[in-house]
């Protein structure tokens, strides 16, 4: 592995953050003592993992930003990506050998198949269990070979549709509340989605193509906006606009669903050509379907299993944060405008199955870390029991437990599906979890918890028989309630043993 002067070197400290006691607060005396405990359950446990400072370099590229303006990237604006730059970046600083398969069991909508289909590696592999996101993903891989000429003719046979009011909406809420769609729009909307189902002609990717145009557009034209935690109706809020603009001048029609519709698909066009113009020797990508918790049940084409013992060469994934953020939520209104979810069961269902990292539906149990007896694993069980004890809502605390139980399976799926001496990278944010009351006017602080998530999960990692596990810090995250310190985003680097 190569490193630069100034990063090579691991903090003395080990993998605590600056200002560590600070950023626990003045908590009330009654709780101190437990609140003590796990602050040196935390500190004991860092002390040995190394810690690299690279913000300067992987600041800008754990998020989403440059994204935005990239071909194909740029198709649909998600937020919980980092940037098409960034497996590219740890392939050179770790020294990868581009060969074999890479693999993202995070993928989102591909960025990390984009990014790196001009690598070297003979195939990239993505699972996504989201199933509007592995859409998205699918869409765009699948889409890099369509033909230019059959696309300008689907987009002109598209954009003839004819709106007809009173097409049945999803039977979800926010379809039917005038502050989140206009009347208008909806029956816009809704006439689109069939305009494109009615085109017999066109191939399933084309098809793709073009309902991936209709989703992008949908919370441009809505009075909604993805907003931290939840979907939440803009009101006096400003919203930044992320569509797609075409160096081809438009007419505008007086009908935002039209007009946004016209400059999404003239910009995903616009991408479509760049592409072919460069050409290039390109990886095989492929977007599928999966859990990252059982990456031996992920089916490929023909039912084959794309994975195996030993199958990856490498690794790069950035599973949800522990942040309480319901994705299915933030996203319903793509899943269901493309009826991915058609009912309240299988939306249900679809939340009982994501990583454990929200309270949105009380999970079941499925005791991943049972009979684990390490240091990391005792430091989990007492922060959950505290938390569920001592915060406002208990479900917070069994959310603690359940995601590192879910991340502890994940982790040894990734030491099951590693060759010998392929490296992993995970990129994971830190959190903190606290108490305030009201005393009269003013809310005081009853404890706060820095949650050195990346550290759990390093323990988790070598004690699963990964080697040179190391953090390398990515950026500081404002931490909530904190008013002088710092959270942590950063990468957990380690390496299959073997060579």
């Amino acid at each position: 592995m190569s490193e630069q002067e100034g990063s090579r070197h691991a903090s003395v400290h080990g993998a605590l953050p600056p200002q560590w006691d600070h950023l626990w607060g003045e908590p009330s005396p009654f709780l101190a003592p437990q609140l003590s405990e796990l602050r040196e359950s935390f500190s004991a446990l860092a002390l040995d993992i190394p810690l690299h400072d690279h913000r300067a370099k992987l600041g800008d590229l754990v998020g989403p930003f440059d994204n935005y303006l990239a071909p194909v990237h740029r198709w649909y604006p998600y937020k919980e990506s980092f940037s098409h730059e960034l497996p590219g970046y740890f392939v050179d600083r770790l020294e990868v050998e581009p060969a074999g398969t890479a693999v993202d069991v995070f993928a989102g909508v591909a960025t990390t198949a984009l990014g790196l289909r001009d690598h070297g590696f003979e195939q990239i592999i993505g699972v996504e269990y989201s199933p509007f996101s592995q859409f998205v993903g699918e869409t765009k891989v699948s889409s890099l070979t369509l033909d230019l000429d059959r696309i300008e003719r689907m987009i002109d046979d598209l954009m003839c549709y004819r709106t007809v009011k009173g097409r049945a909406a999803p039977a979800l809420s926010s379809f039917s509340n005038p502050k989140i769609f206009n009347p208008s729009v909806l029956d816009s909307l809704l006439s689109v989605r069939n305009r494109i189902h009615k085109l017999d002609w066109i191939e399933p990717v084309e098809r793709g193509f073009l309902l991936l145009a209709l989703a992008s557009i949908v919370e441009e034209v809505s009075g909604a906006m993805k907003d931290g935690r939840a979907l939440r109706i803009i009101g006096d809020r400003k919203r930044a606009s992320r569509m797609l603009v075409s160096r081809e001048a438009l007419n505008r029609t007086g009908d935002p669903v039209r007009d946004c519709l016209a400059m999404q698909l003239a910009g995903m066009r616009e991408d479509l050509e760049d592409i072919a113009e460069r050409g290039g020797a390109e990886a095989t990508l492929r977007h599928l379907a999966g859990d990252a918790r059982n990456l031996a049940e992920v089916e490929g084409s023909e039912r084959e299993a794309p994975f195996s013992a030993g199958s990856a060469s490498f690794s790069i994934f950035s599973p949800p944060y522990l942040n309480c953020i319901d994705y299915s939520e933030i996203y319903k209104l793509e899943l269901w405008l493309l009826e991915l979810i058609n009912n309240p069961e299988q939306f249900r269902k679809l939340r009982l199955g994501t990583l454990r990292s929200h309270p949105s539906v009380d999970f079941p149990d499925r005791g991943y870390l049972e009979g684990v007896d390490k240091p990391f694993a005792r430091l989990v069980d007492k922060l959950s029991i505290f938390i569920e004890r001592n915060h406002a809502r208990a479900a917070i605390g069994r959310m603690v437990r359940n995601y590192f139980d879910d991340m502890y399976r994940v982790l040894a799926q990734q030491a099951w599906v590693l060759a010998p001496g392929a490296w992993m990278v995970c990129i994971v944010g830190n959190s903190t979890f606290s108490r305030r009351i009201f005393e009269g006017e003013e809310r005081k602080e009853l404890w706060r918890i820095p949650v050195l998530t990346d550290v759990i999960l390093a323990s988790m990692a070598e004690a699963l028989g990964l080697e040179e596990v190391q953090i390398w810090n990515a950026r500081d995250l404002r931490a909530r309630n904190v008013s002088n310190g710092s959270a942590r985003e950063s990468a957990i680097v380690a390496r299959k043993p073997g060579l």
